[in-house]
């Protein structure tokens, strides 16, 4: 057999010859079809859509992704983010490689793209799956398509946004009719990929077939070509973002070191996007997602309260503002101040509920009130975790109060041995420099960090919270007490602006209550603050492309 690095350019017919051959344990199977009397395969004539026009005009929307030739009639996406997957499959043959974390705006993005080259006749689903289970929603709607009614992707099981709001049905159905989705999902043995790869591109007598035992599918591969199929381009509108916003951009506004202040979220939003565009640095993110970013910017709220930008609506199944407030609410509670949760849409029901999910690299309410149960017992953990479910379920259809919150900790203190609920005894804390007067007090913080788990000498590696510093200051002002408070986030996706901001809120007001004191100013400092490609025009990426080329 030869090595991985010999396997492009060689026939697969040297390869295989007349044998099957079982690759990644035994969870496919290649095969050479012999004699090819594929009767549903002869019409195929291998016909190409023109190199040259969509070397123009494709990709139709911009997205984190690498081009290669676009004749080519495989696409290889790793859900999860994998560089190395990703860039050993252009090498390989693939037209286009990427990742899609998102199971809204990121298979959106994807579908888009595919339908926009009639010549890609297969995705190569492989690496691991996102938290949000993107790569699964991404078979399904292929397999499946959506609920028309709902434009829920059918039978996908991400248990976040599985909803399809920006592409019409027309687009959907020419995804699943164009495009074999081929799910290697978990599968990193790059021997496997490649073949499969191989296989994509070979000419009809020289097909082969694949047997999928996790999908318990067959499929036969060869290059069909683009079989009659026309581009079809679909602009998506939350590319764009309005020119008239740098009329916004503050005077003193610069890419390092960048100060504003802001009323409401929705003015701080509009004034960062107008800050980015025109200072932004282009570049590279580890998971080589493309981004604009600046330095060190902070944000002062001199009146913190829970407020939307208008019509922010980051997830699909959000139908109106209220939803999008309601939303937040429940994010800002559940995600911030209970350990290992989350908040989901529950169509059938029409609300958003808590639910602890089955994979999580790290979770800021586990940091803030059960810092270090990475360390624990089973047993404590168990505990907390059946602390956290019983909440869950007595709160699935309203949002506990501040009251209710402080009766869950003073419970989860009996089970705490190894973890640590900072929140709470900063709350404290708090409190006790209000009762005994200290009113400078500059020693009273939370910290998301631990570098143990998350500093990596291969930064490709390390998965660190971006939330990671909230610092408090209980001061008295004019014979009036008040609580400050400093957020510090070491990376942000201005799309996750808006509900890190009113999070933060929310802990500022958890805080202050249990001390008796009103809220202060939150100051907002973001490390980097970043437009990643799916908020930008493609003729925005391409301008900042040719600038570091």
């Amino acid at each position: 057999m030869p090595t991985t690095e010999q396997l492009y350019g060689i026939d697969l017919k040297e390869i295989l010859k007349d044998k099957a051959l079982a690759l990644w344990d035994a969870k496919i199977v290649l095969k050479p079809v012999k004699p090819f009397n594929e009767k549903k395969a002869l019409a195929f004539n291998g016909v190409k859509f023109s190199r040259e026009l969509l070397r123009k005009e494709w990709p139709a929307n911009q997205g984190s992704f690498v081009v290669r030739d676009p004749a080519s009639p495989v696409a290889f996406c790793c859900p999860g983010q994998d560089k190395e997957l990703q860039d050993y499959a252009i090498l390989q043959g693939a037209a286009i490689s990427g990742p899609c974390m998102t199971p809204d705006i990121g298979i959106e993005l994807l579908v888009s793209n595919l339908i926009s080259n009639p010549n890609i006749r297969f995705l190569v689903l492989a690496g691991n799956d996102s938290g949000h289970l993107a790569g699964d929603a991404v078979y399904c709607l292929n397999k499946f398509g959506v609920d028309e009614k709902t434009s829920r992707i059918k039978n996908a099981k991400c248990p976040t946004n599985p909803f399809i709001t920006n592409l019409p049905l027309d687009a959907i159905k020419r995804f699943q009719k164009q495009i074999q989705v081929i799910d290697l999902l978990g599968c990193r043995d790059k021997k496997a990929i490649s073949l499969v790869i191989r296989s994509c591109l070979q000419e009809k007598d020289a097909a082969v077939k694949l047997f999928n035992q996790k999908r318990n599918e067959e499929l036969l591969l060869f290059d069909k070509g683009s079989e009659g199929f026309e581009p079809m381009k679909i602009k998506l509108g939350f590319n764009e973002i309005k020119k008239e916003l740098i009329a916004l951009k503050n005077s003193i506004a610069a890419r390092i070191g960048s100060s504003i202040k802001a009323e409401t979220v929705d003015d701080a939003f509009k004034q960062l996007q107008a800050l980015i565009l025109e200072h932004g640095s282009p570049g590279f993110q580890e998971s080589s997602r493309f981004a604009l970013d600046v330095v060190a910017t902070q944000i002062v709220f001199e009146k913190p309260l829970l407020s939307i930008p208008e019509n922010w609506k980051p997830h699909g199944w959000m139908k109106n503002s209220e939803q999008a407030k309601e939303f937040l609410e429940k994010y800002s509670v559940w995600v911030y101040l209970f350990p290992f949760s989350d908040v989901r849409f529950n169509e059938k029901k029409n609300a958003i509920e808590p639910y602890v999910p089955e994979k999580m690299d790290y979770a800021y309410g586990t940091r803030l009130t059960a810092y270090g149960i990475e360390f624990a017992s089973n047993e404590e953990k168990e505990s907390v975790l059946g602390l956290v479910k019983e909440m869950h379920e007595r709160f699935k259809d309203k949002t506990p109060g501040h009251e209710e919150i402080i009766r869950f900790y003073e419970r989860l203190e009996l089970f705490q041995e190894k973890s640590f609920n900072q929140l709470f005894e900063t709350a404290k804390a708090a409190k006790y420099c209000v009762e005994k007067g200290i009113s400078s007090s500059y020693r009273l913080y939370v910290s998301l960090q631990i570098p143990l788990i998350d500093v990596k000498e291969n930064p490709l590696q390390a998965h660190n919270p971006c939330f990671c510093l909230y610092e408090v200051y209980p001061r008295k002002i004019k014979k009036s007490w008040q609580l400050d408070c400093c957020m510090f986030l070491r990376a942000n996706d201005l799309l996750a602006f808006p509900a890190n901001a009113n999070a933060g809120f929310r802990i500022q007001k958890f805080l202050a209550d249990f001390a008796g004191i009103p809220q202060g100013t939150l100051v907002y400092h973001a490390g980097s603050l970043h437009l990643c490609d799916y908020m930008l025009d493609k003729e925005t990426v391409n301008k900042f492309l040719k600038e570091i080329a």
